[in-house]
């Protein structure tokens, strides 16, 4: 037992110079969230969306880093329907959401002078804070507020991988990352729909759908600490 303890304190020894050298980051990013949402026996598509945020590397060693982006995502999913609304012919259905994605991934930097490929994984968590369903039509475009057939929080895995540029200390950086959500975000219940001087209620059934998303972010960070 002593042996095992001694070896774990050399090698936390060895490790610790290596964690206060490296240098922490914060910094902003943004850029295109390719949405869509997979349904059991439906035919969605994707829409291209936005988001923006902030992100903070933590180094852990010289090559591997906690790399936490808290985001503001606008995300959703369209369908295409062969019949009518009210008699209007075609019909497309989108839901419309945004939300707060908490990614926190563990980064592996291939290290170098100035350019820094990496690669990157982990969970995330998001919570809802608007969703929206509507129809458009040749007639126009009808809105609902679709919250109640929408769950309020997601949870998956993402991974991808970026290029940063060194300038100076501050470093700019172009990323792409896949994010899979794990649980179903649906709900069973109805939406209204104002159709004109009247209310038409939109019924979603009891189904599975869970989040698919393929984020490409660009932003700048800036070293903090020492």
């Amino acid at each position: 037992m002593k042996q095992i303890i001694l070896t774990v304190i050399v090698l936390l020894a060895g490790l610790l110079p290596r964690t206060v050298i490296a240098q922490n980051y914060v910094g902003v990013l943004g850029g295109l969230n390719i949405s869509n949402i997979h349904v059991e026996d439906e035919d969605f598509k994707n829409v291209t969306k936005y988001g923006a945020g902030a992100v903070l590397d933590l180094r852990l060693t010289d090559n591997l880093a906690l790399h936490v982006e808290p985001m503001y995502l606008t995300m959703g999913t369209k369908q295409e329907l062969p019949g009518s609304f009210q008699g209007v012919a075609p019909v497309t259905i989108r839901l419309d959401q945004s939300a707060i994605s908490v990614p926190i991934l563990l980064k592996f930097d291939i290290l170098s002078d100035e350019f820094r490929p990496y690669v990157m994984a982990g969970p995330f968590i998001s919570f809802r804070l608007d969703s929206e369903l509507g129809i458009e039509t040749g007639a126009g475009t009808f809105t609902g507020d679709a919250k109640n057939i929408t769950k309020g929080s997601d949870f998956g895995v993402a991974l991808g991988g970026g290029l940063s540029y060194a300038i100076g200390e501050t470093r700019i950086f172009v990323e792409g990352r896949y994010a899979l959500g794990l649980v179903d975000v649906s709900t069973a219940g109805g939406v209204q729909v104002n159709v004109g001087n009247q209310v038409q209620v939109v019924q979603v059934g009891d189904v599975t759908a869970k989040t698919r998303d393929i984020q490409i972010m660009a932003g700048v960070a800036f070293p903090i600490g020492s």
